[in-house]
C-alpha cells in the first residue's frame, strides 16, 4: 500500500500514454512557491504528480484511513478539512486524541441536497472572468433540466452562508465534494474549463456519484484494474470506482457526464494507476423515451463514455436530476389596475420569493384571491379565474393579472356594439 500525497483528479489517457506516465513518474518535479501563498505550479507534464493547490486550499497535516493509508489533508479558508481522493473531496474530522482521521463511513455517507435546490457560488481570485462566464453558462444546463438554481454568495445574504468556492487547481479535470456540505467555502477545483469537466464536478456537488459506481454496474460494464489501484490505494478506489448502494433514478447511462472514459487513470502517490472500463451491453431501454438510442452497440457505448453527448448532458442526466430536485414554478410580477393576493399550494418548498419547487410529476395549485372590486386571471402554467392546477413535468412560470371590475365591464360594453356575439346575444345567431 502506497503513501498518498495529493491524489489527482481523473486523468483521461490511452493505455500507451498511461504506461509512459508510469515509467516517467519518478522523474524530478519542477515546482515553486508564488506570491506568499501555497500555490504550487508544476511543469505541465507532471502537474498531477506535484499537485496544484488553489490559494484557498492549503495542506495541513495528514489523515489515516482504517486501511492504514496516510493521506494529505487540505484546509479551506473556512477552516474545514478535506482529503482529495481522485476527483472527490472527502471531509475529515478531528478526533479526541488530536489526530485527524477520516470521518466514519465518509465514503458511504448519505448525500444531502442543497436546500430549495439553490446552490450558492463564489469564485476564487484565481478564476478569470472568462472562466467564470464559461462556468456559469455551462452549469445552466443543470438548471434548465431541473429545479436547481445557482446564486451568488454575498456577505449580506444570510441564505448564502454555505456555498461552493470554485478555484483553479487540481490536475487534468477537477475535484468536488459529493452533495451539500453545509459549510462555507465547500471546495471545488478545476483546471480544465471544458463543459464535461464543469458539468461533472457540479454534478458531484449536486449529489451525484460516478455512473460506473452504480450498484447495477456489473450488468453493463467490466472494470479492469490494470495496476491494482484497489490494493495500492483502497480509499481512492472506493471513492471513484467502488460500487455504491442507493436508489437508482435512471437506467444505466454510458453517455452520462458522470461516467469515466474507457481508458482512465488515477494517481496513487507518485504513480498513475490505469483502470479500463468496457461495455458489456448497449444502453438499456428506459425513460425518458428514446434515450436508449444514444449508443445501440457496445462499440458505440465504449466510444461515448466520458464525453457526455457532444460535451453536454445526456437525456438521462437531465431526467435523473429532475427526479432528485424536481422542477420549479416561478410566479411573474402581477399586473393590472386591480388588487389581490396570490398563493401556491401542494407538496412544495421555496426556492425564492416567488419560486416554488415541486417533485417530478407533482401537482401544484395556484390561488388568486381578488379583492372585492377586482377580478383575477391566471395564465401560463395553467389558466383560470381564481384557481388552477398544473402537473410539474418541466420548469414553468405563471402570471396573475388583477383588473378592477369596472374596467372589465367597460371592456365588455365597448365590444358589445361591434362584436356580433355580444350584439346579438349568445343564443341569437346573427342574420345577414
Amino acid at each position: 500500500m502506497r503513501k498518498v500525497g495529493v491524489v489527482s483528479a481523473i486523468r483521461h489517457l490511452s493505455t500507451t500514454a498511461a504506461q509512459k506516465a508510469r515509467a516517467t513518474s519518478a522523474m524530478p518535479l519542477s515546482c515553486r512557491q508564488r506570491s506568499n501563498r501555497f500555490l504550487l505550479t508544476c511543469a505541465t507534464a507532471y502537474s498531477a504528480l506535484c499537485g496544484v493547490y488553489a490559494a484557498a486550499l492549503e495542506p495541513t497535516g495528514t489523515a489515516i484511513t482504517s486501511q492504514g493509508e496516510e493521506l494529505q489533508v487540505l484546509q479551506t479558508i473556512s477552516g474545514h478539512r478535506y482529503v482529495q481522493l481522485g476527483d472527490i473531496y472527502v471531509p475529515v474530522e478531528q478526533s479526541l486524541d488530536s489526530s485527524i482521521r477520516l470521518a466514519p463511513d465518509a465514503l458511504l455517507a448519505p448525500v444531502s441536497q442543497w436546500p430549495g435546490g439553490v446552490v450558492y457560488l463564489e469564485f476564487d481570485e484565481s478564476v478569470s472572468t472568462s472562466q467564470q462566464n464559461i462556468f456559469l453558462q455551462t452549469v445552466q444546463q443543470w438548471s434548465d433540466a431541473s429545479a436547481v438554481l445557482f446564486g451568488q454568495h454575498t456577505a449580506s445574504n444570510p441564505y448564502s452562508s454555505n456555498y461552493i468556492l470554485v478555484q483553479n487547481g487540481g490536475s487534468n479535470g477537477g475535484s468536488s465534494q459529493v452533495g451539500y456540505g453545509g459549510v462555507p467555502a465547500q471546495p471545488m477545483t478545476l483546471n480544465r474549463w471544458d463543459s464535461v469537466a464543469i458539468l461533472h464536478e457540479i454534478g458531484h456537488a449536486l449529489g451525484l456519484y460516478h455512473e460506473q459506481q452504480r450498484s447495477d454496474r456489473d450488468t453493463y460494464i467490466t472494470i479492469n484494474d490494470v495496476n491494482n489501484l484497489q490494493g495500492n490505494c483502497p480509499s481512492v478506489w472506493t471513492a471513484n470506482y467502488g460500487a455504491k448502494p442507493g436508489t437508482l433514478v435512471t437506467n444505466y447511462d454510458f453517455a452520462s457526464v458522470m461516467h469515466y472514459p474507457g481508458y482512465s487513470g488515477l494517481y496513487c502517490g507518485p504513480d498513475l494507476d490505469v483502470v479500463n472500463i468496457s461495455a458489456i451491453l448497449p444502453e438499456p431501454v428506459g425513460p425518458p423515451s428514446g434515450s436508449e438510442d444514444v449508443c445501440t452497440t457496445t462499440s458505440a457505448c465504449n466510444q461515448i463514455m466520458g464525453t457526455g453527448v457532444a460535451g453536454n448532458l445526456s437525456e438521462r442526466d437531465k431526467y435523473g436530476m429532475a427526479q432528485i430536485y424536481g422542477f420549479r414554478l416561478v410566479g411573474m410580477p402581477t399586473d393590472g389596475n386591480g388588487t389581490g393576493s396570490v398563493s401556491v399550494s401542494g407538496n412544495i418548498d421555496s426556492c425564492g420569493a416567488t419560486c416554488f419547487r415541486a417533485g417530478y410529476g407533482g401537482t401544484v395549485t395556484i390561488h388568486a384571491a381578488a379583492s372585492a372590486n377586482s377580478l383575477a386571471y391566471i395564465s401560463g402554467a395553467c389558466s383560470g379565474r381564481s384557481i388552477c392546477s398544473t402537473t410539474m413535468l418541466s420548469n414553468q412560470t405563471f402570471h396573475v393579472r388583477f383588473l378592477l371590475r369596472k374596467t372589465v365591464v367597460g371592456l365588455v360594453t365597448a365590444r358589445s356594439s361591434t362584436d356580433p356575439i355580444f350584439a346579438n346575444g349568445f343564443e341569437k345567431p346573427s342574420t345577414h
